[in-house]
């Protein structure tokens, strides 16, 4: 197949798609307008996990857009989103498309701003990425990992307590 019919049947294709998938109410949403459409889009699940996906992007040309472009932790540029799943995968929500160098919990602060009630119900794993979160937004129930201690001269086989490994599930 060619590539000019491979996109002429990608974007027929696709309208089928977004079709099928709104009427089954497949769709994650891209934005929640105040605090009650999100309640109402979460509806009675009470464990969602929150998380970055990061997709490859052609270098650009010009020096400033490279800058802001690269990601450090992929040693390449790329593009982000915040996604919001269920614990069995659906997707619930898909963010705005964020430059690599963006920091992952600066992208939810943006998405999301602390100042409004979203999460006090609601179980919420999260990587060592969104440090600052337990204080930052309300609810008991964030969970971040901790870290393994570092290896030291003092401490050459550093473990986690107990009480850690419970809590992050290692």
């Amino acid at each position: 197949m060619s590539r000019s019919k491979a996109c002429e049947n990608f974007h027929s294709l696709l309208s089928a798609l977004k079709e099928t998938l709104s009427r089954i109410g497949a769709v994650p949403h891209s934005r929640f307008e105040n605090v009650e459409d999100m309640r109402k889009a979460l509806g009675e699940i009470d464990r969602i996990i929150i998380d970055v996906t990061e997709r490859a992007h052609r270098r650009p040309a010009d020096n400033e857009k490279q800058a802001s472009m690269y990601s450090g932790k992929k040693k390449r540029h790329t593009v982000k989103n915040t996604v919001i799943s269920t614990a069995d995968k659906v997707i619930l929500f898909i963010g705005q498309t964020f430059t690599g160098h963006n920091h992952d919990y600066a992208m939810l602060k943006e998405e999301f701003p602390p100042d409004e009630p979203r999460s006090e119900n609601i179980n919420v794993p999260a990587d060592l990425g969104y440090q600052g979160i337990q204080s930052d937004y309300e609810g008991d129930r964030i969970e971040i990992p901790s870290e393994k201690p570092r290896k030291s001269k003092a401490d050459p086989k550093p473990v986690l307590s107990e009480e850690k490994k419970v809590r992050t599930g290692q």
